[in-house]
């Protein structure tokens, strides 16, 4: 990481992007891709893409039903899977108010690294099936309704973890389909100290490849992949 005073609020949303698309690799391998590409990260080991989006604890992340539907038309091409990969830090006062720091990359790193708390690895297909049950906020961007994002934020984040194989039945698909792995992570990042909680719910075909995740300690009451019991 190079220590960069950041100019603007672009130049914070910038980092704050590329904060959480460099943990993802630090937490469950991949590389960055070329952003003309319109893919975050590739996953060879999980025969997949991986789309990173975060967001702070009391707004929804944004997850946009045309990206989505186009991820979904191309099922990871050039790999089998798509997954994404939602991170949700907590918001602090000057969050809330409208008020953001600028600072240095480190200064940024620092304080996110500090307030990240929970991770989740969803196979796309989950997320399409949120779109036809829940369907999307109408928050669009720039008028566009491709951007409307999907009806989820971090309560139901929390719901999904607590009970996955309800959550998947509610949302109409067959839990035998997916592995689902949980555990709180520590690890360091960038010589930051990062603990958070995580769950993963994937194909049965991506998710043998995850467990341990890598560079990482873990303190779950899951040693190993689980299939979620269901239809």
């Amino acid at each position: 990481m190079k220590n960069r005073f950041i100019a603007n609020d672009t130049a914070r949303l910038f980092g704050i992007g590329r904060f959480f698309e460099e943990l993802t690799t630090h937490v469950v391998g991949g590389a960055r891709l070329d952003d003309a590409l319109g893919i975050d990260l590739e996953h060879p080991d999980w025969d997949s893409t991986v789309e990173v989006k975060a967001s702070g604890s009391s707004q929804a992340p944004a997850v946009y039903s045309g990206q989505l539907e186009r991820h979904l038309d191309q099922r990871g091409f050039p790999f089998r899977h798509c997954c994404y990969a939602i991170w949700i830090y907590r918001n602090t006062r000057q969050d809330r108010i409208g008020k953001k720091k600028l600072g240095t990359t480190l200064q940024l790193y620092t304080e996110l690294a500090e307030r990240t708390r929970l991770l989740f690895v969803f196979d796309a297909r989950i997320l399409g099936s949120v779109i036809l049950k829940r369907g999307t906020t109408g928050l669009w961007r720039d008028g566009d309704y491709r951007s409307a994002h999907l009806r989820i934020n971090t309560t139901w984040l929390r719901a999904f973890a607590l009970a996955p194989a309800a959550t998947l039945r509610g949302l109409g698909l067959k839990t035998r389909t997916f592995y689902v792995q949980q555990a709180t992570v520590q690890t360091t990042f960038e010589d930051l100290p990062v603990r958070f909680d995580y769950t993963a719910v994937l194909p049965k075909s991506a998710a043998g490849y995850v467990w341990p995740i890598h560079r990482v300690s873990l303190t779950s009451s899951v040693a190993a992949p689980e299939v979620v019991a269901g239809q």
